[in-house]
């Protein structure tokens, strides 16, 4: 928002009741609107001091093209004057430059946005000095300027700041920009003069070495030229203060450089600016992300899936002789075939003949070792594993926690299910079963003959299934993360063809998913093939694969599926039913495992910022489509078929496609799948003779686990992909990407950087959704395709993740089908719905709704002035009436610092009734949330700063008026309060997502910091605040008590005053919503964070205060020895004034100096009359102030000598280096900025005066204790 605001002006009415504000077009007289887009247009005048003559206006209209109009994407980097600070409109020299270079194409780039322009971004930091801008440019020199406008310095010379080291640090700045950007043209200029004399002189000395530094450098073959941005400007005329240009000033400059970029032209150096590596980052949404369907279907689909299943029997004849039971237990006459199952027990993939006992439900197992030298199968025995926990027709057997051994069931016959895991063989012998007890109950219509257990999503866990009386499947699909199951209902999945007791579920072609069989009672099998479906609710896509086997001549009741071979596919299996021998046909079926959209894949191949479409064949191959974005000619999106880029070499399902080595273009990485090893092969990209150059770099990783748990993204926004392993529960273990180092690629574990937020591995998806260049942790629900994200928030060792909550809902698709891919070429990933069956892609793209797009500004003024019409008086009705104006929600009480206000959660766009209500109501929530965490953290800290007085006056100030210290209390409450509000309201600020995407944005940071507390000093000058007096007759711990309750009473009624609709509570929420700026995350300070604020500011005010009212007598004061500190006492030579042992005990050495904290109490001299009447006077020695173990320990707010030193320091040199300084104000604008920026050490803070021992010597002789400052006093 911001100025943005006046590029409107009312118009007529909108039925949304808001004003239309049509776009204004401004002609100044002189300037050439022709040359300036429709977008620059709508800013607003350009500002008239800017003096452009009809000359240079006719220029202006002949001015040819820079480098025969190649592109221009600019990078302005520096400090406040190239973020514009003195121009009227904020643009500094920008906006002019862009007009002068009207032939061209211009992009600035930079993390900082300022001015009215349109494209404002810039890298210009209010007080940077060189090694600093250095240090930002790290934030756009990834970006690949073709040209940077180097302007540093300035603040070097004016703190001063080291202006002898200046031309050294520019040379590495310089070096660093060669480094990064080897194409760029740099021009590097010499600053602006400066409005005095001392430091225009050291501006000129700066200036005079900068030729050399630049000639060293174009001499070596770099592209860098000096500009001379001093002689032209004239100190009267283009400072708009001093220091900073104005509007004439900058509008000079803008042709200095605009004279630079020709030079730089006319040698050769400005070509096409290089793709960015990394992606724009200035595309960063700082506001909320919406999803737009605009472009609908962006891609028809390509490549192809497999083909139709086709059945295929190889008879084995009998694998197994049975007579298992008899054998063991049973007497021949009993039958033994109903006893046969057929489960995988260990894992290896190959089902095994298990025996269950018809009465006990006991087990015996022969293990399937596979083929023997005979052709048969090798069974090895093991004996009773099992002893059973309820009849044997009731077992059945399935995988239910996905670890590839199947479970003991025990099905009642009313339908209840037990579960035993399956453990697997011990080492000491026997086999492990761990109970689960009942894992489903009755309620759900089941019995024993109709529950069945398959996996039909591919996730490994068995579902569960009750099958209808036509054959109907009820579906509950097992979510679980643990052991246990955790069913989640999908209602009826299939119709059915025939009876229950024909339905079978088995995987039959090895994809993973559970096919539908339909056994006819003479063993014929009808089957549908199970295919990934596209619909919410993971429901199959059934493929009728007809009668795939005629049956063999036995009832349906003596056939069972199993996988014999351990090929992933079930066997048709016929059982003696006298004997339990088997007899198998092996599936030799193929056909029906993949769909088209299985395959399709994006990424950036080409390193334009664009993902391109790819698809990945079952073997690895890759067809490519390049991404040329959407044409507004032909109304549809460009895609330029490559054809087979890669032939493949492993499955598909071990293929990462990412970015290892940062150069832009998505590498082709092979996952082993057992041991999560990488091998990389490099992207060349595309050649001349249109072929795709890849290189194997070889094995780059070993790996961690599980290949199915890797996953590669950039989560700390270098441009290189990382090395993420999901663990089953979605926790995320990390190794940042170092790059190719002199022993191998480098990886930097960062251990578990994200716990788990309840979602399965398969679930969690890593894409950046802000455009910041941090990849965010994504939780895509597998049945109904919507997404939750935690935004990547944190930093290397510190990851924090930011829950933003449900950020899309689905569009009727499940999750399966849902991807994410950078299309726009903005840096914020897309939401794509990738149809199974054909590949096609519908896109949502990733829309930042900001406050601009939506005119929030004059929303804003006219849910005000329907406040201000129907009502003449402010209240907590303030937030409601505008939550009523935009149809929002009831009872928001954001005014009340309380539970249940209404304002603890963000509203979300439909429940409002124009997208603007929904920015001013969750920055009404932001703004509430901040204040309530700032409230609790105060009361929560009451109990134990009231505890510390207790030991405080015997410490260091034995006291016996109480009332005097407790009134210095009294005084305190304003400015302490502004001490306690400033830095925790600039924690909450500065993370919030406006300043945390512009962290170097201290100018606007520290207003809105300033203003809050401004503001609140207005209520913390009321000594009786919510029921709470401050009182001088208090003790010293209820004075604190009660000191500590009223800042808590104060931060309430701050809050109410924010809320309550008057004129002063409109302006400061105008102030704070501005521009989306509190609309975000806040971070709350912790308890420790307040209350080591609280100790510091009270104690370093409070302790000099109180030596000066000890009962001792105390004149405190700060000594200031002259001298550099060296481990000794300096003033040997002086021992009049202080003793070795005060010496010791009060010395503190600071920035290379040694101070002692001293008191000259009682007279100068002691006088005795000597022999003969003489009369003797000694000089007294400055004695040592109590306390001073406590302030080495910091036992007090942590507050030490050298704190107290620093603060009077400040108070001396603000003063005019002169003692009797000012308490500090937190009411004035310099004063917060001051706690803003140095706290406790900021002026007037601490109040003891500091000197050299002279001047204390003679103010102690004339014994005027009373004046200003004393004894330090000039």
């Amino acid at each position: 928002m911001g100025v943005f605001w006046n590029a409107f002006v009312p118009g007529t009415q909108l039925l949304y009741g808001l004003p239309e504000y049509k776009l204004r077009r401004f002609v100044n007289v002189g300037r050439n609107q022709d040359n300036v887009s429709t977008d620059l247009l709508t800013l607003g005048a350009v500002s008239s001091t800017d003096e452009w003559n009809s000359t240079e206006t006719r220029a202006l209209f002949q001015r040819r093209s820079i480098s025969d109009g190649v592109n221009l994407r600019i990078l302005p980097l520096g400090d406040s004057i190239t973020w514009g600070t003195g121009s009227s409109d904020g643009n500094s020299y920008r906006w002019r430059l862009m007009n002068l270079l009207v032939g061209n194409t211009v992009t600035y780039i930079g993390s900082q946005r300022s001015g009215t322009m349109v494209n404002n971004n810039n890298e210009g930091h209010s007080g940077a000095v060189i090694a600093e801008i250095e240090g930002f440019s790290e934030n756009s020199l990834p970006l690949r300027p073709n040209i940077v406008l180097v302007l540093a310095g300035t603040n070097d010379i004016n703190k001063p700041s080291d202006p002898a080291g200046a031309p050294d640090r520019l040379a590495s700045l310089i070096d660093k920009i060669i480094a990064a950007c080897p194409d760029a043209a740099i021009l590097v200029g010499q600053i602006t003069p400066i409005n005095d004399t001392d430091k225009n002189a050291a501006a000129q000395t700066y200036n005079a070495a900068i030729p050399d530094v630049v000639a060293a450098r174009a001499n070596a073959g770099s592209k860098v030229l000096v500009v001379d941005m001093n002689t032209p400007l004239n100190i009267a005329k283009d400072l708009s203060d001093g220091l900073h240009p104005n509007d004439r000033g900058y509008s000079q400059m803008a042709s200095i450089w605009y004279s630079g970029i020709q030079q730089a032209a006319e040698k050769g150096w400005i070509g096409e600016p290089i793709p960015s590596p990394i992606g724009n980052h200035n595309h960063t949404c700082v506001t909320y992300l919406t999803w737009d369907s605009k472009f609908g279907t962006i891609a028809t689909g390509v490549g192809s899936g497999d083909a139709p299943f086709v059945s295929g029997w190889q008879p084995a004849g009998e694998l197994a002789t049975g007579n298992v039971g008899f054998n063991n237990w049973l007497p021949v006459i009993v039958t033994q075939g109903a006893g046969v199952r057929l489960a995988d027990m260990n894992g290896d993939g190959r089902d095994d003949y298990l025996w269950v006992h018809p009465n006990t439900g006991a087990l015996t197992l022969y293990l399937n070792g596979g083929y023997s030298a005979d052709g048969g199968v090798n069974w090895i025995f093991k004996g009773q594993i099992a002893t059973g926990v309820g009849d044997g027709p009731g077992v059945m057997f399935a995988d239910i926690n996905g670890d590839g051994r199947d479970d003991y069931l025990w099905v009642a016959s009313t339908g209840e299910v037990t579960a035993y895991l399956n453990g697997g063989e011990q080492a000491g012998g026997g086999w492990l079963w761990t109970p689960l007890g009942q894992i489903a109950s009755g309620g759900t219509g089941a019995t024993r003959a109709t529950t069945r257990f398959a996996d039909i999503d591919g996730d490994g866990r068995a579902d569960y299934f009750v099958v209808g009386p036509g054959g109907s499947l009820n579906a509950w699909i097992n979510l679980g993360l643990s052991d246990r199951p955790d069913w989640y209902p999908l209602g009826i999945i299939a119709d059915g063809i025939g009876d229950a007791a024909g339905v079978f579920l088995y995987d039959l072609n090895n994809d993973g998913l559970a096919d539908y069989i339909w056994l006819a009672k003479d063993g014929a099998a009808t089957v549908y093939i199970n295919n990934r479906g596209p619909s919410k609710g993971l429901a199959p896509t059934w493929v009728n694969a007809g009668i795939i086997a005629t049956g063999v001549g036995s009832p349906r009741d003596e056939i069972i599926f199993g996988d014999l071979n351990g090929d992933g596919k079930k066997d048709y299996v016929q059982i003696d039913p006298g004997t339990g021998a088997l007899k198998v046909w092996f599936n030799t079926g193929s056909g029906g495992t993949y769909v088209v959209g299985d395959g399709t894949r994006f990424a950036d191949m080409d390193g334009d910022g664009f993902d391109d479409y790819l698809a990945i064949s079952p073997n690895g191959a890759i067809e490519l489509w390049l991404n040329h974005g959407y044409d507004t000619s032909s109304q549809k999106w460009i895609w330029e078929a490559q054809g087979q880029i890669a032939t493949g070499v492993s499955a598909r399902k071990n293929i990462r496609l990412a970015d290892l080595d940062g150069d832009g273009l998505a590498d082709y990485l092979v996952v082993d799948e057992k041991s999560g090893a990488v091998v990389f092969w490099h992207n060349g990209g595309k050649q001349t003779d249109g072929t795709w150059s890849w290189t194997n770099m070889g094995q780059v990783a070993t790996g961690v686990g599980a290949g199915v748990g890797v996953e590669f993204a950039d989560i700390d926004g270098d441009g290189k992909a990382d090395y993420l392993w999901i663990a089953e529960n979605g926790a995320v273990t990390a190794f940042l990407n170092g790059g190719s180092g002199s022993s191998g690629w480098v990886w930097t574990s960062q251990g578990v950087i994200a716990t788990g937020v309840g979602a399965a591995r398969q679930d969690i998806k890593f894409a950046d959704l802000n455009g910041d260049g941090l990849a965010d942790y994504l939780w895509v629900n597998r049945l109904d395709g919507s997404v939750s994200e935690w935004q990547n928030i944190g930093t290397k060792d510190n990851w924090q993740w930011a829950p933003q909550g449900q950020i899309a809902t689905g569009v009727g698709s499940n999750g399966l089908s849902i991807q994410f891919a950078v299309l726009n070429g903005n840096g914020r990933a897309d939401y794509l719905n990738v149809a199974p069956s054909s590949g096609a892609v519908t896109q949502w793209a990733n829309e930042c709704f900001g406050s601009r797009r939506v005119d929030t500004q004059h929303a804003w003024v006219a849910a005000v002035t329907n406040w201000k019409a129907k009502f003449s008086s402010g209240g907590h009705r303030f937030p409601q009436e505008v939550s009523n104006f935009f149809h929002g929600p009831d009872k928001l009480r954001c005014g009340e610092v309380a539970d249940h206000t209404g304002c603890e959660q963000n509203v979300v766009c439909s429940s409002v009734n124009h997208p603007a209500g929904m920015f001013i109501l969750n920055s009404f929530v932001q703004i509430h949330q901040m204040n309530t965490n700032f409230y609790d953290a105060i009361f929560r800290a009451e109990a134990d700063l009231a505890a510390l007085m207790g030991g405080f006056s015997s410490t260091f100030a034995p006291i016996k008026k109480k009332p005097d210290i407790t009134k210095l209390i009294l005084d305190f409450a304003s400015l302490g309060y502004g001490l306690l509000a400033a830095p925790v309201w600039n924690i909450a600020l500065k993370e919030l997502d406006y300043f945390a995407k512009n962290p170097n944005n201290l100018a606007t940071l520290k207003d809105e910091t300033n203003n809050l507390v401004s503001f609140a000093m207005v209520f913390s000058k009321d000594l009786s605040i919510g029921g709470v007096t401050l009182n001088v007759n208090d003790s010293l711990e209820s004075a604190m008590a009660n000191l500590i309750k009223y800042w808590v009473e104060t931060t309430a009624a701050v809050n109410g005053k924010i809320f309550d609709g008057s004129a002063d509570s409109i302006e400061q929420l105008t102030r704070l919503i501005a521009d989306g700026r509190v609309m975000g995350n806040v971070l709350r300070p912790n308890d420790r964070e307040i209350q080591k604020y609280i100790k510091q500011g009270i104690y370093a005010w409070l302790i000099p205060k109180a030596w000066g009212l000890s009962n001792e007598g105390f004149y405190p004061f700060i000594l200031d020895s002259g001298e550099q500190c060296t481990g000794e006492n300096p003033l040997p030579k002086l021992p009049k004034y202080l003793s070795d042992e005060t010496a010791e005990k009060t010395s503190v050495c600071y920035e290379g100096h040694v101070y002692y904290f001293v008191s000259a109490s009682g007279k100068h001299r002691t006088c005795s009359t000597g022999p003969g009447g003489i009369v003797i006077c000694v000089a007294n020695k400055f004695t040592a102030l109590p306390g001073m173990e406590a302030l080495d320990r910091g036992t007090y707010g942590e507050v030490r000598k050298a704190d107290l030193v620093a603060g009077a320091l400040a108070g001396y040199h603000a003063n005019g280096n002169k003692n009797g300084w000012p308490t500090a104000d937190p009411g004035q604008h310099t004063t917060v900025s001051d706690l803003y920026d140095t706290g406790i050490h900021s002026p007037g803070v601490v109040m003891i005066p500091i000197c050299d021992p002279e001047l204390v010597v003679l103010n102690w002789s004339n014994g005027d204790t009373t004046a200003p400052g004393y004894p330090c006093q000039v």
